[in-house]
């Protein structure tokens, strides 16, 4: 059995390459990835987000394929970052172009 704070998917439909769009306004240049990569780790996920939290942030919508949010062996909290693997690079790069710089709608923080 998987463990509680993974969730694998079926591939259920594939999507025709697209065009990467930047967004210049972003605080922080997102690095080129290579060209076979197809997994991303997700950082800054705050240490309150559960599995399902993330769900519900990211749907299941066959846009990715696996899905894991790391805890901590003693305290069973979130690492604060996940593990995302997607069926196609077009499928990454919209995922990354849609979150990077963005704040998950559950993040709070305090200046």
């Amino acid at each position: 059995a998987m463990p509680q704070s993974t969730l694998r998917l079926p591939c259920l439909a594939s999507v025709k390459d697209t065009v990467r769009m930047h967004d210049m306004g972003r605080k922080r240049a997102m690095k080129e990835l290579p060209a076979w990569a197809t997994t991303i780790i997700v950082r800054n996920i705050p240490f309150s987000y559960t599995l399902d939290d993330l769900v519900e942030e990211w749907p299941l919508d066959s846009s990715y394929d696996y899905l894991h949010l790391p805890r901590e062996d003693s305290s069973n909290c979130p690492l604060g970052f996940a593990y995302i693997n997607f069926p196609s690079r077009c499928h990454m790069l919209a995922f990354q172009d849609r979150w990077h710089g963005h704040f998950l709608s559950k993040y709070y923080f305090a200046k």
